[in-house]
């Protein structure tokens, strides 16, 4: 749920009704002559009182902002999509068809949506060639398809495609290269969608996703800039891509190590206890790297303790020693996955049941050989 901050026409206290001056709560759904008041009725209206409210933010437009002070690991919004999309431009036209299906409300809060205008490139020149023929109402098919892309959110992969997903809420948070929120499915296969705040957010703080996929968390300021213009056309000034001196040198440095213990990790293929540990010192270089600037890249760390974990797994498995046990390794990833979403404790689960299949195969093929 989400609301305005603009009051109500109500005046009278929404807990003792007298006609005194009253104020609103910030979520502006009720109104209390004082702070007993709006404390006695508190545990009736924290159940309505949105945690989040769409506001103006200074250079951004409209932005999410907490209502009150949220825990880390706490569920901010579930959210259904307005509409889904699967597939690339060749999908236009079963796109727009799904888009008339729409009813009049969802149709106004899809168009309400951030529209980049020429800055986008999804309006390709065959499309444009056929506006001469679809006239005028071809600058409001445009904007549709333009908002897709600009306010869609990744859902995962089927039959081979991406799918993305508008959410009338989700759509609405802004990015920021240090997030204090992450999205995830609420179940793999389900578009319904959830927002976690993956740290402690304080009271009338904006709440801010990493647009940005796992691919590129890691990347130096330059490439993390020209995909975000590329794809979502503007340019961040968030507080780690306003870094200067020594502190953008010393992020950018740490960036590039990580990157590189990247590389070389998915060089480690062949299945050795040697290349194995190989792979395993690189791996906790890296999340010693990732220790450095933590909370720019929190949403990685399951997934690189996952890691760590089934290359412990392996080495033990050659006859290998490790001086931490992969046990350790699970059990922070569980711990850091509790405050990031259903998405993330799917991820390790399933990282976790890959090799222990994995290792079960080659036992079994060691016995067969002997």
């Amino acid at each position: 749920m989400i609301a305005a901050t603009t009051p109500g026409t109500a005046s009278l206290c929404s807990e003792c009704g007298c006609d005194l001056p009253t104020r609103a709560c910030v979520c502006g759904l009720v109104r209390y002559c004082g702070v007993r008041c709006q404390q006695v009725d508190w545990a009736r209206h924290k159940q309505d009182c949105p945690p989040v409210v769409l506001r103006e933010v200074v250079g951004k437009g409209m932005g999410l902002v907490t209502t009150r002070r949220v825990g880390a690991g706490k569920v901010i919004i579930t959210e259904s999509p307005i509409i889904t999309h699967l597939g690339w431009t060749d999908k236009f036209y079963e796109f727009l068809d799904k888009f008339q299906e729409l009813t009049v409300q969802q149709k106004l809060m899809y168009l309400s949506l951030s529209d980049p205008g020429e800055k986008s490139k999804v309006v390709n020149k065959e499309m444009l060639e056929k506006a001469k023929d679809i006239g005028e109402e071809a600058f409001v098919i445009y904007k549709v398809w333009r908002i897709l892309w600009a306010n869609g959110v990744y859902i995962g992969m089927k039959d081979g495609l991406k799918e993305k997903g508008v959410y009338q809420i989700i759509s609405r948070i802004n990015h920021a290269c240090k997030a204090n929120v992450v999205f995830g499915l609420v179940e793999p296969g389900a578009d319904k969608m959830t927002i976690t705040s993956c740290r402690e957010i304080g009271k009338n703080q904006e709440i801010l996703l990493n647009y940005i996929g796992a691919e590129s968390i890691f990347n130096t300021r330059d490439k993390r800039q020209a995909e975000l213009e590329e794809n979502w056309h503007f340019a961040c000034t968030c507080d780690v891509c306003s870094l200067t001196g020594q502190e953008f040198e010393q992020n950018e440095e740490i960036r590039k190590k990580i990157m590189l213990c990247k590389e070389q990790i998915r060089e480690q293929v062949e299945p050795t206890l040697e290349v194995t540990r190989k792979a395993f010192v690189l791996g906790m270089n890296k999340l010693g790297l990732m220790e450095k600037i933590k909370l720019e890249v929190l949403a990685a760390f399951p997934f690189a303790l996952m890691d760590c974990y089934g290359q412990a797994r392996i080495i033990q498995h050659f006859g290998g020693e490790v001086k931490v046990g992969p046990e350790y390794f699970r059990d922070r990833a569980a711990k850091m996955s509790s405050l990031l979403g259903p998405s993330a404790r799917s991820v390790c689960s399933d990282v976790e049941e890959t090799t222990d299949r994995i290792l079960s195969r080659w036992r079994e093929g060691s016995r067969k050989q002997s």
